[in-house]
């Protein structure tokens, strides 16, 4: 019921976005608390890289959780027993952040990946058949993405397993660290300010 309500607001024009200074690897570590029960039962190695290289991200923290708890549930979800799902961060080559979540899954061709960007519908293969669910996991991630004017690419081939990266643009430099000066308690403000 969430995800309709969700989708129905991105569509309406009525999902606002905050404006958050997120420390990424807490934003990691809440995810992998979230999941890795799930991915546990189903026989599934969860593996989260540390994001030194990207302390911190601007976006919604709420709808980034979102965004990464669909994406692994989605690849925890589609890995056979014994598979793999890895979550790591990057800064891409214009300072976006880039988000990866990677696993060694059943894959997904071309025209399979476009049919599960629609609404309401899902991959009719024997594996996904054995799994409930609205069809909205991907399109509804994808508008996420969009609201922060970033954008979601999947790498998938049959067999091998699938990558979902997301690109999020961040402010310039010297408008970041305003916005991370802004995010830190009072005492750390003094202690940068001093340096």
């Amino acid at each position: 019921i969430n995800d309709i309500l969700d989708i129905a607001k991105v569509e309406a024009g009525k999902l606002e976005l905050r404006k958050d200074v997120i420390n990424v690897e807490e934003l990691f570590a809440s995810c992998s608390r979230l999941m890795s029960e799930r991915a546990t039962n189903a026989g599934v190695n969860l593996v989260i890289e540390p994001p030194e290289d990207v302390p911190v991200l601007v976006a919604d923290d709420t709808r980034l959780r979102q965004i990464l708890l669909n994406l692994l549930s989605n690849a925890i979800k589609f890995t056979p027993h014994g598979g793999e799902v890895m979550m790591r961060a990057a800064i891409g080559p214009e300072g976006e952040g880039e988000l990866y979540v990677t696993d060694t899954g059943i894959g997904m061709t071309e025209q399979e990946i476009s049919h599960a960007m629609q609404r309401f519908t899902q991959i009719d293969n024997s594996f996904s058949r054995r799994f409930e669910g609205t069809g909205l996991g991907l399109p509804l991630t994808k508008a996420l993405v969009e609201l922060h004017s970033g954008e979601l690419k999947l790498q998938s081939e049959r067999g091998v397993g699938t990558t979902a990266r997301i690109i999020l643009p961040q402010p310039a430099e010297d408008q970041r660290e305003v916005e991370v000066l802004q995010a830190l308690p009072p005492k750390a403000k003094m202690a940068q300010g001093s340096r």
